[in-house]
């Protein structure tokens, strides 16, 4: 709609989908950017790559530039990204913005895509029967494994909680525990003290950790971010993030890459865990440790309505995801 920032209008665009809406800094710098909804009835999202975020950060939105130059969304996802997948598309393929990995072309007949979700579209699992199998699949890709630091991020919606299962998010090992080994398992463990974003991923020195210790998990039917974050170097930590806060660290006391393998990534389930129970949206995978300031970014920017504020056709705000209503 038009009536969130005065002065503004979808009429005023001259390309259709916002093909003419281009994002600047305060000292006129051009941004990248990614359309990830458009809705000239209501709603709509875009993504803008901020170099630096402070509490006085601006960004300054402009349209019906007919000469602007084109905009290529994984500019968006330059820095470290090798996985983007918005879950935004109602029918498969499911896209990946960075540019770097590839598509989801797999989903279990009984997830539905196109469903409501914390940016956008989301994918519902809810409808997938109980049991071990695939539920989202994308295809090997070198570049998702094989790294030492890294940051795995999705957002969820569950339905549900159990007393007895693992609840895959995202992983990277073969089907039915055939093929050449795992990579990495990011899941919620309820049976054991209900952590949320547990991890069991491989090195040269096999199992390297597996959290149960973190006993802070979703609140139900509410879109929470979770993360899981290794970081190197000096500073060698693991680390559980839900809805933006820390809730589990200890010190990492090796450097070892996470082992490469030539499994499917898959989300929300696969041939060795339960499937997740609900709806997921925004599924990132980096070759960094994100910091902790990071991460909070990540989930105030979608979840605080007062992050951002917006005057006339001009854009004032500390996230990364504009919204235009």
């Amino acid at each position: 709609s038009t009536n969130g920032i005065a002065g503004f209008s979808y009429a005023d665009f001259l390309k259709p989908h916002g093909g003419d809406l281009r994002f600047a800094d305060a000292d006129g710098n051009l941004l990248a950017s990614e359309v990830d909804t458009w809705n000239t009835n209501g709603v709509s999202l875009v993504w803008v790559k901020v170099p630096t975020l402070t509490s006085s950060t601006k960004i300054f939105a402009y349209y019906g530039w007919d000469s602007a130059p084109a905009v290529k969304a994984s500019n968006v996802w330059a820095n470290d990204y090798v996985g983007v997948w918005h879950m935004k598309e109602p029918a498969l393929p499911l896209a990946d913005s960075s540019g770097v990995s590839k598509p989801i072309t797999y989903r279990n007949s009984g997830v539905v895509l196109g469903s409501a979700g914390a940016i956008g579209a989301a994918a519902d699992c809810t409808g997938a029967a109980t049991g071990w199998f695939d539920v989202l699949r994308a295809d090997d890709d070198d570049n998702l494994d094989g790294f030492v630091a890294f940051t795995l991020e999705i957002w969820t919606k569950q339905a549900e909680w159990s007393s007895s299962a693992n609840y895959s998010l995202i992983e990277k090992r073969p089907t039915r525990g055939l093929g050449d080994g795992k990579s990495y398992y990011f899941y919620e463990n309820s049976a054991k003290a209900g952590a949320a974003g547990a991890l069991v991923y491989t090195g040269s020195g096999g199992t390297q950790r597996n959290p149960n210790g973190n006993t802070s998990l979703p609140e139900p039917n509410v879109w929470t971010h979770q993360a899981f974050v290794r970081t190197a170097g000096t500073n060698k930590e693991y680390a559980s993030y839900v809805g933006g806060s820390k809730t589990w660290s200890t010190s990492s006391a090796s450097d070892d890459p996470i082992t490469s393998s030539s499994s499917p990534l898959t989300i929300g389930g696969s041939g060795n865990s339960t499937r997740f129970p609900g709806q997921i949206d925004e599924v990132r995978i980096s070759r960094v440790g994100r910091s902790a300031d990071w991460i909070k970014a990540t989930s105030d920017c979608v979840t605080k309505a007062d992050f951002a504020t917006y005057s006339n056709a001009k854009i004032v705000t500390r996230a990364i995801l504009v919204i235009f209503k």
